[in-house]
């Protein structure tokens, strides 16, 4: 048996999905209020960059393995069953 990097339900994911959605609608909302009141910084631009990171790079990855960890003990349960 493989260790789970996260435990999660149904629920939790689809939630997940929506979070990553909705961090994509504030970053563009971030970006263009931060254009609009002229207050740009070299801080703004890296703590920008490592919330792209997290939202688009590491939320969707790990919400990835938690849905292929979910199928697949889901599969393996199914199988013990028969």
């Amino acid at each position: 048996m493989t260790p789970r990097l996260v435990s999660s339900s149904a629920n939790c994911l689809d939630a997940a999905g929506w979070l990553i959605l909705f961090s994509a609608l504030l970053d563009l909302l971030d970006g263009k209020l931060a254009r609009l009141t002229r207050t740009e910084s070299a801080f703004g631009l890296n703590y920008d960059s490592l919330s792209d990171l997290v939202c688009f790079g590491v939320a969707p990855s790990i919400l990835a393995l938690s849905i292929i960890q979910d199928r697949k003990s889901t599969r393996l349960n199914s199988s013990h069953r028969t």
